[in-house]
């Protein structure tokens, strides 16, 4: 908060100084508060830190589990062999999509999340003596939901909601309502719209929507790690245990060997 405090101050100074600092003048209106700009500064910090997140849970399963590691590096090099990925090949890697998916969903880089009502609307359940009725929300009500309880629902993801199975991804679809790691409407994680843009630019997306940014990322970590090793072994001397803070995290670190 200090560092977006003095940033803040900085650029004023320096917009009152000269005129022909447009870009700063433009990017210091476009901020009407302090606490905007650190909102701003921190849902980008949360970006980056997602995608950490997601790769530890992802490599503490793999030591968990000999069958997954072994398929998921055989879909690998089936589909695309030894050779560095193309952005082409990455439609291939359809095991590593539902493995990122899984991961996704058993520990999501945001386990809580928060919006404030703009106007007196109605979400379609929580009313009534039941809860299953509509239930009215007022402007300026704050609404907070559990994407991990979410996440955990037999109802959508099937059976043994909290074990880890990449399979059911094969019924699934990583766009279902319910499914959302990168939240939705106007506050959606930016890289998504950054994916669509390279989508764009590179031309050969097939798809109805580009995948987001992260998954691209992921999916070519994870793809390039695999091509080179065989085993993941665990070495963590403790279970997963939660911790949340700015994401989801394993409180005890993820320690594994690669060979």
């Amino acid at each position: 908060m200090a560092c977006a405090r003095r940033e803040v101050q900085g650029r004023s100074s320096r917009i009152e100084k000269t005129k022909d600092a447009r870009v700063g003048t433009d990017f210091n209106n476009s901020f009407e508060e302090l606490s905007q700009f650190a909102d701003q500064a921190m849902s980008i910090l949360l970006a980056n830190n997602s995608m950490s997140t997601t790769l530890s849970g992802l490599f503490y399963c793999l030591s968990q589990d000999e069958r997954i590691i072994q398929k998921l590096r055989a879909s690998i090099i089936n589909a695309i062999g030894l050779t560095p990925l193309t952005w082409d090949q990455l439609e291939m890697l359809h095991y590593v999509r539902w493995v990122l998916h899984e991961i996704m969903r058993v520990f999501p880089a945001a386990v809580f999340n928060a919006r404030v009502v703009n106007k007196h609307s109605t979400i379609p359940n929580g009313g009534g003596a039941d809860g299953q009725s509509p239930g009215l929300v007022r402007k300026g009500d704050i609404v907070v939901f559990s994407t991990w309880a979410r996440n955990c629902l037999g109802e959508d993801f099937g059976e043994n909601p909290e074990n880890f199975y990449p399979e059911r991804w094969e019924h699934l679809k990583g766009d279902m309502p319910s499914f959302t790691p990168f939240n939705r409407a106007p506050r959606i994680c930016p890289g998504r719209k950054l994916s669509s843009s390279l989508a764009t630019t590179v031309n050969t997306s097939t798809n109805d929507h580009a995948e987001q940014y992260a998954m691209i990322v992921l999916t070519y970590i994870a793809a390039r790690i695999l091509q080179k090793v065989s085993t993941v072994s665990n070495y963590n001397t403790k279970e997963w245990t939660e911790r949340i803070s700015m994401t989801f995290e394993n409180e005890n670190g993820v320690l594994v060997g690669l060979s």
